[in-house]
């Protein structure tokens, strides 16, 4: 996974998958405006490099916010690769087939699951933007909530109840590639697992995005290498030394 940047629109989230996502926590950790102002999306994107992807989906359901459809408009009128993760939650018909003109990257669809982790009210206008989003919307991608779904235990380390996973140096990509998460208050933080709670970078109120990414390497560095951090309890994270054999044996593979 290469750079890209991740907007949540709204904090609080109706779908409330609260099974695996930690929305208490991130509720009170939070101070600020709890919807994203257009006019604050486009002051935040402003200073982002349009070769950056933009993606919407972070800590809550994007369409909850109603000026999303216009938000993701803007940022692809403005030269933007655009992403997606929505369970469609907050999407009027009228939206759907707006968005759907945009060429997205990549546009993954939660469903509604036979568990009932996600509470997606089953009506008629959300059956209406289900059938149109997947009839028109290209680079689709499916997953929900049920009985197979696997989770990245973020709900365990936000929570406090996560066990340490790894010793020593650790890597991921989101440690290789800055993946930062941008709030409706615009703080900026680390990567998607921190959910806002912990590893703040910065502000786009105080500073550019440039700005925020000239601290990437340091930041990264300092989490990979800290016995202490999130990073050597998440589940995405893997010995440094796993990652430095797997690149030996990709270099030979290419000598053949």
């Amino acid at each position: 996974m290469l750079e890209h940047a991740e907007f949540t629109t709204q904090i609080g989230c109706s779908v409330a998958c609260l099974k695996y996502c930690p929305q208490e926590v991130i509720v009170k950790q939070y101070k600020g405006p709890r919807t994203l102002s257009f006019d604050s999306f486009k002051q935040f994107l402003s200073t982002i490099p349009n070769d950056v992807p933009i993606t919407f989906a972070g800590v809550s359901e994007p369409f909850q916010n109603p000026d999303c459809v216009t938000m993701i408009l803007y940022a692809h009128n403005h030269g933007y690769k655009i992403n997606v993760f929505s369970t469609l939650v907050g999407l009027s018909y009228p939206g759907a087939v707006k968005i759907c003109d945009v060429p997205f990257n990549w546009f993954e669809l939660h469903l509604p699951d036979a568990c009932g982790n996600a509470h997606i009210p089953i009506q008629q206008e959300y059956k209406d933007c289900l059938t149109y989003v997947l009839t028109h919307v290209k680079n689709i991608k499916l997953m929900n909530m049920g009985g197979l779904f696997e989770s990245n235990k973020v709900e365990d380390m936000i929570r406090g109840n996560a066990k340490r996973r790894c010793s020593g140096k650790v890597t991921c990509s989101l440690l290789r590639y800055p993946n930062y998460q941008i709030h409706p208050n615009g703080d900026v933080f680390f990567c998607c697992m921190t959910r806002g709670v912990n590893n703040k970078v910065g502000s786009l109120l105080e500073n550019t995005y440039p700005e925020l990414i000239e601290k990437f390497p340091a930041i990264s560095k300092g989490l990979s290498e800290d016995s202490d951090s999130i990073c050597h309890y998440c589940v995405n994270a893997k010995p440094y030394w796993k990652y430095l054999i797997k690149e030996i044996e990709m270099k030979v593979a290419s000598l053949f």
